[in-house]
């Protein structure tokens, strides 16, 4: 995603496929089971034509067709640091970006699961004040400690130039 208004981009990524994992691996499984399903079935009901010895083996194409569906929406995912913005951009065939106005954003959490973690990625959830946007999770990035410093500095740099100030107000 290219920069709004001058603004210079500090920082974009995209989630890592490892979060696929597991459902390639599933998918991997069920094209197994499908292939070896269509020879069985060729070879106890022998095909009458070219379409008939074919067709149980096109129904291992589904589980590849879904994985790689699978593959192009993590890869569809953008995520963008501006100066002044967080942009959200999701979606293969519609296209949805999502901003966010770093002045807005509250707190910031690191998730660092262990599967992820050994592969140096983890989530950086972003809670803002945005109506339309109260978090915001970036899913599987590289270096997330970096990433939630490089926002709150950010973060700060708005806040000080709009002249903006968290008040919570609670009964205490």
């Amino acid at each position: 995603m290219k920069p709004l208004n001058n603004s210079v981009s500090l920082w974009a990524a995209s989630p890592s496929q490892f979060i696929n994992a597991g459902y390639f691996g599933a998918m991997a499984i069920a094209t197994g089971l499908a292939i070896a399903a269509a020879v069985l079935i060729n070879q106890a009901i022998p095909p009458r034509s070219i379409l008939g010895a074919a067709l149980p083996f096109g129904f291992a194409l589904v589980p590849i067709i879904m994985a790689l569906w699978r593959y192009a929406n993590i890869r569809a995912i953008r995520y963008t640091l501006v100066d002044q913005r967080i942009f959200v951009a999701t979606g293969v065939l519609n296209r949805v970006t999502q901003q966010i106005e770093l002045f807005r954003v509250r707190d910031f959490v690191l998730e660092e699961p262990l599967t992820l973690r050994l592969l140096g990625l983890s989530n950086v959830m972003v809670l803002s004040a945005d109506i339309e946007t109260p978090f915001t999770r970036f899913h599987a990035v590289r270096n997330g400690a970096a990433v939630v410093a490089m926002l709150r500095t950010e973060v700060m740099n708005m806040r000080q130039t709009y002249g903006v100030r968290e008040v919570e107000v609670g009964s205490s």
